[in-house]
């Protein structure tokens, strides 16, 4: 593990395996370390990763969410943190409701 917290391994043919350190993410989202991990394991905290292009070639955009809590992590090719960041966005658009069959009580 980086000293930062993330760690980069392979990246032949764009493939590479990221592991970013709970103890990293934890005060982000205001949790425990083992929070963060029991979150990424029942699906309630997502991740996604973007590689740059251009002007950003070398860096990747990791971004966490759980809740309505967004994290943001740029980061090298080394794994060094360039960036961060931790902001409430709106809360979650409530799942439509599902269509009703004709001829079924409301």
């Amino acid at each position: 593990m980086s000293r930062q917290g993330v760690t980069i391994a392979g990246g032949e043919a764009g493939a590479a395996e990221i592991t970013v350190d709970a103890g990293l993410l934890a005060p982000l989202f205001d949790l425990e370390p083992q929070a963060i991990i029991a979150r990424i394991r029942e699906g309630s905290l997502i991740s996604i990763c973007e590689r740059g292009i251009g002007a950003d070639e070398g860096l990747m955009r990791l971004t966490f969410r759980h809740g309505t809590r967004r994290v943001r992590l740029i980061v090298d090719r080394e794994g060094r943190l360039r960036w961060r960041s931790s902001v409430e966005t709106r809360a979650p658009a409530p799942a439509p409701a599902s269509p009703r069959k004709e001829g079924t009580p409301r």
